[in-house]
């Protein structure tokens, strides 16, 4: 059983992820920590070197735009699907957190999809909370995600996330129960 979880910045998928992968004993891999190891890697940074005269990950995240993107996705995309086809084990279950699931069209790779959805105010709160100072990447990020509205109807399962947390670990838990 492989079940991706995405959503967008803010929206509460690293907390979905992991308290599934703890109620369920299903292994918990984050794409977001695969790509900032992946970052360390010769080949990668090569690469990086030759597309943005850089391989360090905050000049990358300050280049970011449309056709920045396009590489970084182009980089970074071969490694990842390379590393989880690799990895997974076909007796094994796993929680993928994967931001841009359907953007990077990684959802062929799960069983279930989990889109976690909050409104935008209080994903703002959120990561004002985490001590964000490049709200121009944000901005960038937030817009080559697809609307909630797109992810809502290619979802398996839709967890809309506006309250606290004690309120989604009973959510995630009666999903786990009941679906799992």
């Amino acid at each position: 059983m492989i079940i991706g979880v995405t959503g967008r910045m803010g929206s509460g998928k690293s907390l979905v992820s992991k308290l599934i992968a703890a109620y369920t004993g299903y292994e918990y891999i984050s794409c977001d920590e695969l790509v900032a190891k992946l970052y360390e890697n010769e080949h990668v940074k090569n690469k990086l070197d030759v597309a943005f005269q850089t391989h360090d990950r905050e000049d990358i995240k300050n280049l970011l735009l449309p056709s920045g993107y396009k590489t970084i996705s182009a980089i970074f995309q071969p490694f990842i699907v390379g590393y989880l086809l690799g990895y997974m084990n076909a007796n094994q279950s796993y929680v993928i957190e994967i931001p841009l699931l359907f953007e990077g069209d990684y959802d062929y790779m799960c069983d279930k999809i989990i889109n976690v959805e909050s409104d935008v105010k209080i994903r703002v709160e959120r990561l004002e909370k985490r001590d964000i100072t490049n709200w121009d990447s944000v901005r960038y990020m937030e817009s080559i995600h697809y609307t909630d509205e797109v992810k809502n109807a290619r979802a398996t399962f839709v967890f809309l996330n506006n309250g606290c947390a004690g309120e989604l670990e009973n959510y995630v838990y009666d999903f786990v129960e009941k679906e799992l």
